[in-house]
């Protein structure tokens, strides 16, 4: 116990976070939000908190046509971005919302964005074994697959774009392909490993082994974009592995291990993360008939506001449990976790005191210009801890 909390103690100090950051995240995640506001109010204030969102993600589009998390991180085994403002796969979800936004207002005033991020995703994939299809993680640094969730969110964001162009078809069949044939069995249903397993940055590394169920349940929700989008039967078989193998990892009282190393598993509770189990086990409840889905989905929905909640916004790091482990306000953590539950609510009916809940969190994030700290930012405590570690070993 002694060991555990004093562990605990080190990790709080050296993971201490940026400030002032603008997260791509943060502003994807609130513009989806928003658009569910509207769909569950049908208020137009909704819409105009929509379009000032979806003008900051147009005007923080890299030149280059994609999107940049807004700070830098370490995403492998000695890997960060080359540059602090750099395109990475997973922030085309900034595609998806902007499309998202154009077909529910009208408003098609971010078609050239749309235009320069499609580009940039087409440019970026490429044919990977047969008939397969893949797409970097961060194109610019490291041309391997490396970590394959950035091709599920790729599927969810092009899935949208088969009415637009249908030069996309090709390229969401070979990556929809990739993902089905990268699936393991688990007890019950399929998971994916973090890493690819052809990475050549890991091997014989434990960290190749890596499985991330929060990024796993992320990936899920965009895979059940795409079958609504694009009926596909690989699909399909997906989003039922990938469900019955979430669904067996929630314990009873509706938690779930965030990383698995072997035998090892995190007592810690990212609540973005957390939330994203909620969200993708909603999306999943469209497509598979099994009550014990959403009987998970109260757990954790109950849970999140019983243990994370704290009257402001969201405590972002609790232990399993419910013991708050981070205090601090972290805006993008905050904005997964309020289009979540905004998802929820399409799902089971509008609750007054779970909007309330939500549009209180969404002002406070606004208030601060969608700015604030994170914790997954490089500083320089960080990487100073990481080569002790590294020296020790």
């Amino acid at each position: 116990m002694l060991k555990s909390r004093v562990k605990n103690q080190v990790l709080h100090f050296v993971n201490s976070p940026g400030n002032n950051i603008l997260s791509s995240q943060t502003l994807y995640e609130s513009l989806l939000f928003c658009l569910d506001m509207y769909n569950l109010t049908l208020e137009e204030a909704w819409f105009v908190e929509a379009k000032v969102i979806a003008k900051m993600i147009s005007e923080n589009q890299n030149p280059d046509g994609g999107f940049d998390i807004g700070y830098n991180f370490i995403f492998g085994n000695n890997l960060s971005k080359k540059t602090m403002k750099e395109s990475t796969t997973p922030e085309i979800l900034s595609l998806y919302a902007l499309v998202k936004y154009q077909k529910v207002t009208g408003d098609k005033s971010f078609e050239e964005a749309i235009e320069k991020a499609t580009s940039w995703v087409i440019e970026h994939s490429y044919r990977y074994k047969g008939d397969f299809y893949v797409i970097p993680y961060a194109p610019l640094t490291y041309k391997e697959v490396h970590i394959t969730n950035g091709v599920s969110f790729t599927i969810g964001a092009i899935s949208e774009l088969i009415d637009l162009n249908p030069q996309v078809v090709e390229v969401l069949d070979g990556m929809i392909n990739f993902m089905h044939s990268e699936l393991e069995e688990a007890e019950k249903g399929s998971y994916w490993r973090y890493f690819h397993r052809e990475s050549s940055s890991y091997t014989n590394n434990i960290a190749k082994d890596k499985v991330d169920n929060f990024h796993i349940a992320q990936q899920l929700r965009y895979h059940c974009v795409a079958q609504c989008n694009y009926p596909n039967k690989k699909n399909l078989e997906i989003i039922n592995r990938v469900t019955t193998y979430l669904l067996n990892s929630i314990d009873n009282e509706g938690w779930i291990p965030y990383v698995i190393k072997g035998d090892k598993m995190t007592d810690k509770v990212d609540i973005w993360g957390y939330a994203s189990v909620l969200k993708g086990l909603v999306e999943a409840s469209e497509f598979i008939d099994n009550k014990d889905i959403m009987h998970k989905v109260e757990k954790i929905k109950n849970n999140i506001l019983e243990f994370s909640w704290n009257g402001e916004y969201f405590n972002p790091i609790i232990l399993k449990g419910g013991k708050p482990f981070d205090k601090r306000f972290y805006p993008r953590s905050d904005a997964w976790v309020i289009h979540s539950l905004s998802r929820y609510m399409l799902k089971e009916g509008f609750s007054e005191d779970l909007f309330k809940i939500c549009e209180r969190n969404y002002k406070l994030i606004r208030s601060n210009g969608f700015r604030g700290k994170e914790n997954h930012t490089i500083t320089k405590r960080k990487l100073f801890f990481a080569k002790l570690v590294s020296i020790l070993k």
